[in-house]
């Protein structure tokens, strides 16, 4: 293809041997997604027409044509989307590949890798490969020598002879690195060392090969992975489901796919990263709000405390924290599971069910209805059932009272009409008589009409609070028949002391959404939706029974489950050992991967952050490991009031915006604290305050709590009060300030007023 730049249009070199090859060929590239993607825009066009079409005919109503219309139209848009995107950055990599085939005659074949395939649409030949499919695994997998990939047609083994990276931006070509070790760390190192913004970004150029092999673990098994702090587990977890999507997309459609997220903040944080990656349509939301939406209108009211999410665990009696645990065990949900066997048979009342003189039904035959021939069905649904059968059993019974009644009646009006004989006296008694039947019949006939309604109300109500409520009291109680084992009463008392008069009040907590899921499953059954995969965030602070309930209701093992153990600040309610997944709710059918490498923060903060983990360290987890990136030493120092550390904080913040790190977090121990330091701050510096319940993430300086900080990360950190008051030396505590120092990616400060808190000892 002719050169048709200007010398003008001409950037500055690079100083690469192959700079003006891979530059032409870049040119060449742009051209020929510039032709395709003027090609797409007509059909792009037709579709929005056909869409418009149909909903206009579908005059708001929902009709097939409308929905395979909507279909074709997001199709569409998609892949003008992605060559528009492509126009910017086509490929970030180069890799040559010699098939063993080809060895010896060196047939080498050049691969360009790009975030989105890029075909000749008349030949159909692959001019940018998607780094999704099998043949990326070569960038990802490996440094130059003797390599393999997995194909769908099998294993192909061979060499590689090149692995170059590109910095492509708008379109111009920026550098160039060759695959030695130390061109790939300064690739590296360049992408980590910039500024971040107020949102999480795709990392498909910088997929490192740990982070690879989570990627494309298989589909259909469950996938537990531990990740250290800044190793990037969020991120690789949602390009899991963009490569997921891409390879398994003909059973797989972004409707298909749930992330769980801990609030409703962090799922704004990362709402970028799926549509840069090409993927959108994709459900995103809470526990809480999933658990809200299947029991619709029989959810509680969230009980909802201003530090919800940052519990000061040391407030609080042991014996009430460890019935925080209890209740999200997996020994709780089978304990509910125990009462739901014991409530099943003593559903039905313990008795034969009669109309007047009728049997409709004998005990033991109600029960073979309930508990054999309608066993299939929810308990709420067998009691709809039952009542059909008992509606057809009673229009015969009536007819067999009514006919009782006037056979009676006529023999009774017989007898007298033989013993006396005419007279005022015997016309009375056959009036009585007479009308005492058309009582007893209108009675009768009444009582048919309210007859399922009473039946009805004098079976136990199954609404999922009641059932729960029901199931605390019985099992607290001292006649109780639950298999409780030593202290397990005395943990569900105290559960039953707190929750109980939020029940009453139609109200409950997080931890009682898992119960009252699995208690509505059983009983009346749960709405159908359709997750063939899951992908759950911050999986360390989610409780087993949830994991439990979640498995049970998809009924498959399509998971993907990240989290940090040293970052579970739930811990007591969460996870303490992944091994209560990997063996008890997963069966030992899961999958177990480590993300040991920091990519977030500078070698000086993640030696303090390892310090402060080390002082109560959690078996089974690995000091994150921070690639070789150096930067500035943490800052500690002692101030005496709270006026000067504001006067501290706009001093740094000044120093910070003017070398160009503008995304600043001034984290304190509680919400409320945050609240009063927020408020104290100079209008001046623009500051904002970070609330997780709402759905908002500002750019910019923020003031945010400790817990409300995890999965965030920022330029800089500000701890500002690290005293001992606020971070007592325990174990709760070490994972959250923990969590606040891992949030840096630049600059750390830890402040204090009063003594130091003890997790900070032996540190400067």
């Amino acid at each position: 293809m002719a050169d048709d730049r200007t010398a003008a249009d001409t950037p500055a070199s690079i100083g690469h041997s192959d700079e003006p090859a891979e530059r032409e060929h870049l040119h060449d590239t742009l051209a020929l997604i510039a032709d395709e993607t003027a090609k797409l825009e007509p059909s792009f066009n037709e579709a929005a027409h056909d869409l418009r079409q149909r909903s206009v005919e579908a005059q708001g109503g929902y009709t097939d044509e409308l929905g395979v219309a909507e279909i074709v139209y997001a199709f569409r848009e998609q892949n003008l989307r992605n060559m528009q995107l492509a126009l910017r950055q086509p490929y970030f990599t180069r890799v040559d590949f010699i098939p063993a085939a080809g060895l010896e005659k060196g047939q080498s074949s050049s691969y360009y890798i790009g975030k989105w395939g890029v075909m000749r649409g008349e030949t159909y030949e692959q001019i940018v490969v998607d780094w999704r499919a099998p043949i990326a695994n070569l960038y990802y997998a490996g440094q130059v020598g003797p390599m393999k990939y997995e194909a769908p047609d099998g294993m192909i083994e061979g060499e590689l002879t090149l692995k170059r990276q590109f910095g492509i931006q708008d379109g111009k070509l920026i550098s160039i690195f060759d695959t030695d070790i130390a061109g790939s760390d300064a690739f590296l190192q360049g992408v980590l060392g910039e500024a971040r913004g107020d949102r999480l970004r795709e990392v498909v150029t910088t997929l490192q090969a740990e982070q690879n092999e989570v990627i494309r673990h298989p589909l259909d098994q469950a996938l537990i992975v531990q990740g250290a702090a800044g190793a990037g587990k969020t991120t690789i977890a949602l390009h899991r489901v963009a490569y997921l999507l891409y390879t398994h997309r003909q059973r797989l459609q972004p409707r298909h796919v749930l992330i769980l997220a801990p609030n409703p903040m962090f799922l704004n944080y990362i709402a970028a990263v799926l549509p840069d990656l090409g993927v959108e349509q994709v459900s995103q939301t809470t526990f809480a709000d999933f658990a809200r939406t299947l029991l619709g209108k029989k959810a509680p009211t969230l009980e909802h405390d201003v530090d919800a999410d940052d519990p000061l665990e040391s407030n609080m009696d042991e014996l009430t924290v460890e019935s925080l645990t209890f209740q999200g065990s997996l020994r709780f949900a089978e304990l509910i599971d125990a009462y739901l066997d014991y409530l099943e048979p003593r559903t039905l009342p313990d008795a034969d069910m009669t109309f007047g003189p009728v049997t409709l039904f004998s005990h033991e035959r109600l029960q073979e209805i309930f508990l054999t021939e309608l066993s299939p069905f929810p308990l709420a649904r067998r009691l709809d059932e039952v009542e059909k059968y008992i509606k057809r059993q009673l229009k015969p019974a009536l007819a067999r009272v009514l006919e009782w009644l006037e056979t009676t009646c006529a023999e009774r009006a017989n007898a007298l009409s033989a013993k006396m004989s005419d007279s005022p006296e015997r016309q009375a008694m056959m009036r009585e008589l007479y009308n005492s039947r058309d009582q007893r019949v209108k009675e009768a006939k009444d009582r048919a009409k309210t007859f399922l309604k009473e039946t009805r109300a004098s079976w136990p109500t199954l609404a999922p609070m009641s059932v729960y409520a029901d199931f605390l009291r019985f099992a607290g109680s001292a006649c109780g028949t639950l298999p409780l084992n030593n202290g397990e009463r005395e943990l569900i008392t105290r559960i039953a002391e707190r929750t109980l008069p939020l029940l009453e009040r139609k109200r409950a907590r997080v931890a009682d959404l898992a119960p009252l899921l699995s208690i509505e499953q059983r009983v009346s059954g749960l709405p159908k939706f359709e997750a063939r995969h899951i992908v759950i965030d911050e999986a360390q602070d989610a409780s087993p029974y949830q994991f439990r309930f979640l498995r049970s209701a998809l009924g498959h093992d399509s998971f993907t489950i990240v989290g940090d153990l040293n970052q579970g600040i739930r811990a007591r309610q969460g996870l303490s050992d992944w091994h209560i997944l990997l063996d008890e709710a997963f069966a030992k059918r899961a999958a177990m991967r480590s993300l040991t490498v920091s990519y977030r923060n500078t070698i000086e903060t993640m030696t303090l952050a390892n310090k402060i983990a080390a002082t109560f360290p959690i078996p089974g987890t690995e000091p994150a490991q921070p690639v070789p990136r150096r930067g500035a030493a943490p800052i500690f120092e002692q101030v005496e009031s709270q006026r000067r550390l504001i006067a501290k904080i706009e001093h740094i913040v000044g120093e910070l915006r003017a070398i160009g790190y503008n995304s600043i977090a001034l984290t304190e121990r509680t919400f409320t604290r945050a609240k009063a330091l927020f408020a104290a701050l100079p209008r001046s510096m623009n500051a904002s305050l970070l609330d997780a319940r709402e759905d908002s993430y500002g750019n910019g300086l923020v003031a945010v709590s400790a817990a409300h900080t995890k999965g965030l990360e920022f330029d800089a950190v500000i701890i500002c009060d690290a005293g001992e008051r606020w971070y007592p030396f325990d174990a709760y505590h070490a994972r959250l300030l923990y969590v606040c120092a891992t949030r840096a990616l630049h600059r750390l400060y830890i402040f204090w007023q009063g003594e130091r808190s003890g997790l900070l000892n032996n540190l400067p």
